[in-house]
């Protein structure tokens, strides 16, 4: 602001009020000086102002894709770990390999007894027969030599 003095008062005259005296100034050039001023630094502000919501926008995007690849990374995870145990439990059980993805349950129990289920419908109960046909294993009685070559070439033998 600008400068005050106060003049002296003279004793004689106490009844007047002292003479405030303002040192010559130029108002409306240093008020012109200080609005360049706000001007240039709102300005600047609000450049900064955009710079750090780019800078927030752009954490805030790398925070959403490292969020997103954590996530995928436990589900994958999860199923490596669901996958070993169905491999475990088919080498425990001796289950073909053809057999481990229709092994089904959250737990190594329940996937053993899946595997027991599996088994049991593959073992064969005996010889099936359907009718009077023998459909399970069928043995040709051995030549009367008891020479097993001799009786796989009479078997195969054409009629030459």
């Amino acid at each position: 602001m600008a400068d005050q003095t106060e003049a002296p008062a003279d004793t004689a005259d106490a009844s007047e009020a002292p003479v405030v005296v303002e040192a010559a100034v130029d108002l409306a050039a240093e008020t012109a000086k200080w609005k360049e001023l706000s001007r240039k630094h709102e300005k600047a502000a609000k450049q900064l102002e955009s710079r750090l919501k780019e800078f927030e926008d752009k954490d805030k995007t790398e925070t959403e894709r490292l969020s997103e690849r954590a996530t995928l990374a436990e589900k994958q995870a999860a199923e490596n770990a669901q996958a070993l145990a169905r491999y475990r439990v088919a080498v425990d059980k001796s289950l073909p390999t053809e057999l481990v993805d229709r092994l089904r349950g959250d737990t190594e129990d329940e996937l053993s007894e899946d595997a027991d289920r599996l088994l049991a419908l593959l073992k064969p109960s005996g010889p099936h027969r359907f009718g009077d046909v023998d459909l399970g294993v069928r043995q040709t009685p051995p030549a009367p030599g008891g020479d097993e070559r001799a009786t796989a070439r009479s078997l195969f033998q054409s009629g030459t």
